[in-house]
């Protein structure tokens, strides 16, 4: 009977591990196309650490996600990535994100995470590899993914970054994606630069 007993108690433990670690980590609404895991879904369904999410590149293609402890994601059309418990990595399209937890999100080389509670923002990849990160509460901070800072983003103070040549980070000169002219943007001259204190402003035509 303790043989039994302990064998059933063996089962138990080892059917509850596998459960923790395969359980739903939040879940998602979406409009229009979305494929999970490259599964088509309708209208609802549950996200897993790990999951590959794809929306359709329909004009009203959108996911939302709702993980637990906090965290909000909106993959906007023709957009994908992989989802895990306390990071996204966006590999096409843009994203909002909306946090009063510490999260990341991961884009070709960058970690851009939310620097205070309450952080909301965009962050988007275009086709030519420029990323653009903006904020509209709280800050982001944007590292090399070896953790050297590259700039912090504030309201009112988006950033575009691409690759140069010799494979280095620098910021745009604001005349993509959503970045107006006459907006102010950090201009990182080396990699340990804090762009909060190097504004450059790019003059209107």
């Amino acid at each position: 009977m303790m043989k039994g007993a302990a064998v059933m108690a063996l089962m138990f433990s080892i059917s509850s591990f596998l459960s923790a670690g395969t359980g739903s980590i939040g879940s998602v609404v979406s409009q229009g196309d979305l494929r999970i895991d490259n599964y088509p879904i309708k209208a609802s369904g549950t996200v897993f650490d790990g999951s590959a999410i794809e929306t359709g590149n329909g004009a009203i293609s959108r996911a939302d996600v709702r993980l637990d402890g906090n965290v909000r994601l909106t993959l906007f059309g023709d957009s994908s990535g992989t989802l895990f418990r306390d990071h996204f990595v966006l590999l096409r399209g843009e994203v909002e994100v909306a946090v009063t937890a510490p999260f990341r999100t991961e884009v070709t080389g960058l970690i851009v995470s939310a620097s205070e509670p309450h952080t909301t923002g965009l962050i988007s990849i275009e086709q030519d590899g420029v990323v653009n990160v903006s904020a509209q509460a709280g800050s982001f901070q944007v590292a090399k993914t070896g953790g050297s800072l590259l700039a912090r983003v504030s309201p009112q103070k988006p950033l575009a970054l691409s690759r140069t040549s010799d494979g280095e980070w620098r910021a745009g000169n604001g005349s993509n994606g959503d970045f107006g002219r006459d907006h102010h943007h950090c201009y990182v001259e080396d990699d340990d630069r804090d762009c909060d204190h190097h504004h450059h402003h790019h003059p209107s035509n």
